[in-house]
């Protein structure tokens, strides 16, 4: 038998988990798979302007934000041979491949919104850009769609040496069970909430990915990619109210969603649910992480939808026989 206390504590916040004030589903991967590749060529845009290479029409917009999608979109465009030859082949070939579509797909003129009078592409705002020392830690960037009402972050993939090196560490490290703790309003953690008895006391990460986004940076006071971002979302989410965040992020970037959404969403700073859209992302964590993740969904803290292709090897790596990763099932 239960106290009314012990009921008080195993009673999760309210949170929209269903609401009318999310988009499609089918609206929200299009917005996720846009923003996992608009985050490819914003970075490498900014490369060739801090060269002094970039041709065209928004570098100022580029450099100080924001800037939107259509924006990129045109630079891409214009820059696409100083991109081959400045930033290399082999890591630009494939996103400029989806740029290529989004131009012959007329993307300029989709999704238009009667309300703002805006195309999709124009209501979607790069606002921040965390590229400092792309060279040895990981890359993101933060935008906003006001035709969708989102808050997202997105993870680059693999393009650097330390990115690969990250994903090609097998290695799980384990760490405290972030649903397991109690947290104070502030998001401060306390200690084990022991009524949760079904939740296991630890989970098991991917070391690389959560190292990529725990260990201190090299900028920012050292103070990781984890909290300024999250410090980021807090105060845009204040900026624009009734938001929704987004995480989302291709290949390495997929699995740094999956990790980042998972302990933000544990962290109890956010009342609504977090939507996690990973695209190809290779597996992240043990059984026990995934069992964590699920609860986390169940509780209406978290929305997450997988994106992969089943040819694709990678989103089956690393070898779960050998390390015991869990296979997704979202």
């Amino acid at each position: 038998m239960t106290t009314s206390k012990e009921e008080a504590l195993l009673e999760p916040k309210k949170h929209v988990i269903f609401g009318n004030d999310f988009p499609s589903v089918f609206e929200e991967c299009n917005s996720m798979i846009l923003a996992s590749i608009i985050v490819y060529g914003v970075v490498d845009l900014r490369r060739l302007a801090k060269m002094g290479v970039l041709k065209g029409c928004g570098i100022q917009e580029l450099e100080e934000l924001p800037i939107s999608a259509a924006a990129i979109v045109r630079l891409v465009a214009q820059n696409r041979e100083a991109l081959f030859d400045q930033i290399g082949e082999g890591s630009t070939e494939l996103y400029l491949e989806a740029f290529d579509s989004l131009v012959e797909q007329d993307a300029f003129e989709l999704d238009y919104n009667v309300e703002t009078g805006e195309t999709f592409l124009a209501s979607f705002d790069v606002v921040q850009v965390g590229d400092e020392h792309s060279e040895s830690e990981l890359v993101h960037d933060i935008s906003v769609n006001t035709s969708q009402k989102q808050i997202t972050v997105a993870f680059r993939g693999c393009t650097t040496h330390a990115d690969w090196r990250t994903s090609a560490n097998p290695f799980l490290s384990s760490h405290t069970n972030p649903v397991m703790l109690e947290h104070c309003e502030d998001g401060d953690e306390v200690k084990y909430n022991c009524c949760l008895s079904d939740e296991p006391k630890k989970v098991s990460v991917h070391d690389g990915f959560y190292n990529y986004l725990f260990r201190p940076a090299q900028h920012d006071q050292g103070i990781n990619k984890y909290d300024t971002i999250l410090k980021s979302l807090v105060s845009l989410q204040k900026q624009y109210p009734g938001y929704h965040i987004y995480i989302t992020g291709h290949s390495l970037g997929g699995a740094l969603s999956t990790v980042f959404s998972f302990f933000a969403a544990a962290s109890g700073i956010f009342r609504d649910p977090i939507t996690c859209i990973p695209i190809a992302s290779p597996m992240v964590g043990n059984l026990s992480f995934e069992e964590a993740f699920k609860s986390l969904e169940k509780q209406g803290r978290l929305r997450c939808l997988r994106i992969t292709n089943h040819v694709d090897i990678f989103t089956q790596l690393p070898d779960r026989g050998a390390l015991l990763y869990a296979s997704y099932y979202w």
